[in-house]
């Protein structure tokens, strides 16, 4: 790390470049071969509705989640550098059973799982798991304050180079006609093997104002609700997500919010999970209520809701409404 020597009024930081160590928690097991390019693996606790996955064939090319309700995956070139997470008995591949994880990957010769370590140039490897939350980034770190909810260290960008390469390196630079560095610039080196060096520089933007928002964990937003009377509502939930489908993961399927707090264990619902959406119970609502998002700062929000009667029937739903997450 090197430390900015930023005037006294600034605040006194650090900048890092944080590599991807790949540890088993990452990885999946027991890689089976299918068809064609097809191979089969075991989740090993993959927690999709917490953490975003990393996938990458060959540990440098990333593949699409094509995980969803009716999803299906086979070993032919369409489906090339594609994967597939079931959800529940039966989705992705014919057969398959909830948890097991399916990806085309036309490098894969053997089945090994990721391997981060330098000098190990092997393209026949498969890396699909959970991403933690500052690998693979260069990162700002304040080192005139600590937080356990991440309020000190914020990720200015991601590397740019593939997940098996984690040789990188960041410094602080100085400004053109200055002899020592006013912590507005960076450069990022990164190594292939030890072999190849590719150095950028990057602009540092200031810092933000402080808050006491905890961004290690969902950000809760409530959706105030006062359904006419005339309609006859029990129950309400609202779907929402990340863009206009209302994903809130990469996998293919509208989340569900159905609780007045956010249920840290099960923040949301995807309806297959529970054998479709009117089995998901939603929050009494006949004269009003409160239902929370859990929602990802930095993210642009779309929901509705939807009124239902006593039996889950949908009586009315709401036009889409957007909100940015601080």
């Amino acid at each position: 790390m090197q430390q900015s020597k930023a005037s006294p009024s600034e605040q006194n930081w650090g900048l890092d470049a944080l590599p991807m160590h790949l540890a088993t928690g990452l990885l999946l097991s027991n890689w089976t071969a299918v068809t064609g390019d097809l191979w089969r693996g075991t989740n090993t606790g993959m927690n999709r509705k917490h953490i975003e996955t990393l996938a990458a064939c060959g540990g440098s090319r990333g593949i699409v989640d094509i995980s969803g309700p009716g999803s299906s995956i086979t070993g032919s070139s369409g489906d090339n550098y594609k994967y597939c997470v079931a959800l529940v008995n039966g989705e992705c591949y014919s057969g398959s059973t909830a948890g097991q994880v399916y990806v085309n990957c036309p490098n894969l010769t053997t089945g090994s799982t990721c391997s981060g370590q330098p000098g190990l140039a092997n393209e026949s490897v498969v890396c699909i798991g959970d991403w933690p939350a500052y690998a693979h980034s260069n990162v700002q770190i304040r080192l005139d304050k600590s937080s356990a909810t991440g309020r000190a260290v914020r990720v200015l960008h991601r590397s740019f180079s593939p997940t098996t390469e984690w040789n990188i390196y960041a410094t602080i630079m100085p400004t053109p006609g200055q002899s020592q560095t006013d912590g507005s610039l960076g450069a990022l080196t990164q190594e292939k093997y030890w072999e190849r060096r590719t150095s950028l520089s990057m602009k540092i933007p200031p810092q933000p104002p402080a808050d006491f928002i905890n961004r290690s964990t969902f950000i809760p937003v409530p959706v105030q609700l006062a359904p006419p009377s005339a309609l006859g509502v029990n129950n309400v939930i609202v779907e929402f997500g990340f863009d206009a489908n209302f994903y809130c993961t990469s996998r293919l399927e509208a989340c569900i919010a159905n609780g007045s707090t956010i249920n840290e264990t099960t923040p949301f619902t995807w309806p297959t999970e529970i054998g479709g959406e009117s089995n998901i119970t939603g929050v009494s609502c006949a004269s009003g209520c409160t239902v929370t998002v859990p929602a990802i700062s930095g993210k642009i929000l779309y929901y509705r809701w939807k009124y239902r009667d006593v039996s889950n029937v949908v009586l009315a739903t709401s036009s889409t409404q957007v909100a940015a997450v601080p």
